[in-house]
């Protein structure tokens, strides 16, 4: 099912509001593959222009964002949010937001169940907290920007039924909204 066929099948619903990530990231991540994410050799530092479309339907509301000094709303403690959290209903379809090959697929600490995705030049993107994914999709399969590959949920360390999304180049994270297109709600929280 693809951004437009949901879109059309779902006309005036309104997402409910809920909770914020809480994702822990620091620590060691448990391995399903040798790596869930490599640096491309020789790579320029500067990321590199692609075409991003919206991980979730508009309008979503945006619940947090990246904060590299985050209080983390379960424990209070100071942690970076890597990306940006959009809230939905339970099982709220997910779709690439991008062009690229499923890299990893399975449940990883305080993501919970997760996709990962690698696109060109370094660029990857993540998929978190998810209830479900897409039917047949596997690791090594072909994407499309604006494809399903999940359903919105709280696995992991979340506080509430939410999508965490992440944008990385060569391992590190970047700001999804400077890649985004500006569609949805300017509403943000720390």
């Amino acid at each position: 099912m693809t951004r437009s066929h949901w879109l059309s099948a779902s006309a005036g619903k309104v997402a409910a509001l809920c909770g914020i990530c809480s994702i822990l990231l620091s620590g060691p991540a448990v391995a399903q593959s040798t790596s869930k994410c490599s640096p491309v050799e020789g790579q320029s530092a500067e990321m590199p222009a692609l075409a991003f479309e919206h991980p979730v339907a508009q309008p979503a509301r945006t619940v947090a964002r990246f904060n590299l000094e985050r209080r983390n709303p379960v424990s209070g403690a100071l942690r970076p949010h890597y990306g940006l959290d959009f809230d939905g209903e339970f099982d709220d379809p997910i779709f690439a937001a991008a062009d690229g090959v499923v890299r990893y697929r399975a449940t990883w600490g305080g993501y919970g169940r997760i996709i990962i995705i690698d696109h060109a030049d370094g660029v990857q993107t993540r998929y978190a907290h998810l209830e479900s994914y897409a039917d047949g999709l596997e690791v090594g399969e072909r994407v499309q920007a604006g494809q399903l590959i999940g359903g919105m949920g709280s696995t992991g360390n979340s506080s509430g039924v939410h999508l965490h999304f992440e944008i990385r180049h060569n391992c590190e994270a970047v700001d999804p909204t400077l890649y985004l297109p500006k569609k949805q709600s300017p509403d943000l929280r720390a």
